[in-house]
């Protein structure tokens, strides 16, 4: 029985503790973290110009409204690319939009692109604007991110210390103030602090995220651009690793994106994460091993990314330890070192 006892807390509970105590330790290095950017000497964000993507599909008119207002404040001088793959109709509107706009803008040239509602989606979106780009830089925006004062010429200012990607920090909003939109705000808070600021510290690969990080347009080319995957910027971001691209976080360049305010959404978007992590995982394992990363390096990676088959393991502990309990009439998690 005790090998049975032992078995069940090394498959279902011990996973979870180790990453536990992993992320513990990231949380504690996130305060010796140093990478912070200010905006370049040579004022980078008028200096070097930067192309702005966003691909939106079925997205309100306001958000796009208020995503360009956002980036005519923070930007010197930036491309917006709009990828629409939304019917005609919503197509033509959102073009209006564009141009209306574009007259009253001094900071950003508005250029819109029509995808396709069938066959389009983002990675193509991706792709197509980064072959359409004017500029060097690459920023990867959501509709609904929002860019803080500075956050642009800090990313740059990183690229140019020698890094083909920069991350920004997430921080949270809400379109509507749930006590669910608030907990995941708290939630991401610690979050970013474990796995960028702390990771970071440490040393450890930077994954880019799908909003809010900055890349060389010829590294992007150099490793082909975006694949059809689930988590489209966990596998470019396995592209750089392998290839031997460097990639940075930086703390104090802020981006605000929306927080799902209802569990639906919160599913779909934990779903999404968790599914094309380990797809991630899979399809570039072999590639990933043979590669010339460090043994550390590696042994952390395949963490990070395989971190939700912990949680996985105790959730599914939790149903079949009792049942196993109940017909085996013990309890399995009770190893006779705590007195009853």
């Amino acid at each position: 029985m005790l090998t049975l006892k032992l078995g069940v807390f090394l498959i279902f509970f011990m996973p979870l503790l180790c990453v536990m105590l992993i992320h513990t330790s990231y949380f504690l290095a996130s305060s010796k973290y140093r990478g912070e950017f200010k905006e370049s000497p040579t004022n980078s964000g008028g200096g070097r110009r930067v192309t702005v993507i966003v691909p939106v599909k079925n997205e309100p008119l306001e958000l796009i409204d208020e995503l360009i207002n956002s980036l005519e404040r923070v930007c010197s001088s930036c491309e917006l690319i709009l990828i629409s793959d939304d019917p005609k109709d919503k197509a033509l509107k959102i073009r209006e939009l564009c141009e209306a706009k574009a007259s009253k803008l001094q900071n950003v040239e508005i250029k819109f692109l029509e995808g396709d509602p069938v066959s389009g989606g983002r990675v193509k979106a991706l792709n197509r604007g980064v072959l359409e780009a004017k500029y060097d830089y690459i920023l990867i925006l959501d509709v609904d991110s929002r860019p803080e004062e500075g956050f642009i010429d800090k990313l740059v200012w990183c690229v140019e210390s020698g890094y083909d990607a920069c991350v920004g920090r997430w921080e949270s909003y809400q379109s509507s103030t749930t006590r669910l939109a608030l907990s995941i705000g708290r939630v991401m808070k610690f979050t970013v602090d474990v796995l960028y600021k702390g990771r970071s510290a440490l040393g450890f690969f930077i994954f880019p995220l799908g909003s809010g990080t900055l890349f060389r347009k010829d590294s992007l080319l150099a490793v082909g651009l975006w694949d059809e995957v689930i988590q489209d910027d966990m596998y470019i971001g396995m592209k750089f690793l392998i290839n031997g691209f460097k990639t940075n976080y930086v703390d104090n360049a802020v981006v605000k994106v929306l927080v799902p305010s209802l569990f639906t959404s919160l599913k779909v978007q934990q779903s999404r994460w968790a599914y094309g992590a380990l797809e991630v995982l899979r399809r570039k394992y072999g590639e990933f091993i043979r590669s010339k990363v460090s043994i550390i390096k590696k042994l952390e990676v395949i963490v990070f990314l395989g971190q939700y088959i912990p949680t996985s393991l105790f959730f599914l502990g939790s149903l079949v330890v009792p049942l196993i309990a109940v017909l085996l009439g013990d309890d399995l998690i009770n190893f006779g070192l705590i007195p009853t």
